[in-house]
């Protein structure tokens, strides 16, 4: 058992500890610890074993941390007492975590689970991961819709930043906007695309609760005695980024959005990805990708960001550049997921730095565009050169897309001329009128040493992310459990005569 002594002066008192090294006095709170060593004091007799604690003079001002070295006393006998200074007591933890840095998050909790010694610097790891993250998507064969709610269960308060909320239909008692009025889940909803129908709707909701329920629900409610609850909501539409313009070459002024599509689940779980609250994104058949992660660190992240997207944007905004900073102090301190948010980070050039060096890109987007720029930093320009150079670069485009836009077709060339392959996708069927979309904004990379990195938000390659107008939110990701579910869900879109290769003519 492992004797610890306090160095402050005030307190002194000593702590035992048998299987980690104690860094802070649990009495006195912050001070630093030493270990106590014990000493063979030689004499004719049989030698006689004192424990000794490795301090130096009281008057001596030591900063914290740093051991001060005994000097040889005198017993009473006149013989010498010497102290011999122990190893480092944090050299196998610094170690330990250095090796665990390796791992992924599942085998470092095991290793913790199965090695009491090996708890600390476990620990040590496991902080820098997230508390929980999932990725998912519509190639599962499962709903955007049933696994969103699913995530929602429990759920008191939501916060929604997305571009386009559909309208529903009167008595639709299995949509979203349903699910949260019965589960008495309160809304803050800040829309990118004005919709004066909607905003009625929401109004109507939390005024008659015949608008969202059907009769047969109201009766049985009413048999057990309960009331039909009523929407609690705040809703605003976003439309300040409209002032952030980009003149195209060709003279087009390109205007910014409010683009975002994340969930603020009671404030520490976020769902972001692609899809809008929309048929065909939730339920039409689209091909959509999302990630939910609960952490601590990144919530308050992306509520700061929702606040603000309230504000108008500004570089001189005293608001902006502290949340600005606040991201950058949040990226700099995490080692598996990093975060950006336009229009503070440039996402593009987000992408592109943390695509460098990859060996394999598989890229899923609904949009691609050169933007007219040629400044070998913008996403298509950065893929086209990394293919040249060897790097096995797979991209898959929305067909519909393809066939309309034609800056989409000369990226696509662009991309085939470098080495590149490129597929258009399409879910084949119309649904409901709503033609299916592939409308994933995904990338995923391998590296040579074995790290899955996984890029995902709601950001697509386009003139208005490149020029940094719109307000978008993108996450980079060293989980490989995500990477993993994501990279299912694109092996499950290439299922059927959903994918075709495009050819060089």
């Amino acid at each position: 058992m492992a004797r610890y002594t306090c160095l402050n002066l005030s307190c002194g008192r000593t702590t035992e500890n048998a299987w980690m090294p104690v860094k802070t006095c649990p009495h006195c709170k912050g001070t630093v610890l030493r270990p106590e060593v014990t000493t063979t004091v030689p004499s004719s007799s049989q030698p006689v074993v004192r424990t000794v604690a490795p301090i130096g003079k009281a008057t001596t001002s030591k900063p914290p941390g740093k051991a001060t070295i005994p000097t040889p006393t005198q017993t009473s006998s006149g013989k010498a007492l010497t102290v011999a200074m122990p190893p480092h007591p944090l050299l196998l933890s610094d170690i330990l975590v250095q090796l665990f840095e390796l791992f992924d998050e599942r085998s470092v909790g095991l290793l913790a689970r199965v090695c009491r010694r090996w708890h600390h610097a476990a620990t040590i790891v496991l902080r820098r991961y997230v508390a929980d993250a999932r990725g998912f998507g519509s190639g599962s064969g499962l709903t955007m819709k049933s696994q969103i709610l699913g995530l929602l269960a429990n759920t008191r308060n939501l916060s929604l930043a997305v571009d386009k909320f559909m309208p529903v239909s009167y008595g639709d008692s299995d949509s979203i906007l349903a699910y949260i009025v019965k589960h008495r889940i309160k809304l803050t909803l800040k829309l990118g695309t004005p919709n004066q129908k909607l905003l009625e709707q929401l109004q109507k909701a939390s005024q008659n609760p015949h608008f969202i329920y059907q009769r047969h629900e109201i009766q049985a409610l009413r048999k057990q005695r309960k009331k039909p609850a009523l929407l609690d909501y705040k809703a605003e539409t976003i439309t300040q980024f409209s002032d952030l313009e980009h003149e195209l070459d060709s003279g087009h002024v390109q205007t910014g959005l409010m683009h975002n599509k994340f969930w603020i689940l009671d404030n520490n779980g976020i769902v972001t990805g692609s899809p809008n609250v929309s048929f065909s994104a939730m339920e039409g058949g689209n091909f959509e990708s999302c990630i939910y992660i609960r952490s601590a660190k990144l919530a308050p992240l992306y509520q700061r960001y929702f606040q603000l997207l309230s504000k108008p944007y500004s570089a001189d905004s005293l608001d902006w550049q502290a949340f600005e900073k606040q991201v950058a102090h949040y990226n700099s301190s995490s080692t598996r997921v990093k975060a950006a948010f336009a229009p503070t980070v440039n996402i593009s050039n987000f992408i592109v730095e943390n695509l460098l060096g990859a060996i394999k890109i598989t890229v899923r987007q609904f949009l691609v565009s050169t933007a007219g720029i040629d400044d070998d930093y913008s996403i298509v320009p950065v893929l086209c050169k990394m293919a040249e150079q060897g790097a096995d670069i797979e991209v898959f485009l929305d067909e519909a897309a393809y066939d309309k836009y034609r800056f989409v077709q000369e990226a696509a060339v662009r991309l085939m001329q470098s080495g590149g392959k490129v597929y258009v996708q399409t879910p084949v069927t119309v649904v409901g009128g709503q033609e299916r979309l592939q409308h994933d904004k995904l990338i995923l990379a391998t590296f040579h040493n074995g790290v899955k990195r996984t890029l995902l938000g709601s950001a697509g390659a386009t003139v208005s992310v490149i020029a940094n107008i719109n307000a978008e939110n993108f996450l980079c990701l060293d989980l490989p459990t995500v990477y993993d579910e994501l990279m299912a869900h694109h092996r499950n879109t290439q299922e059927g005569r959903t994918t075709t290769p495009l050819v060089l003519k």
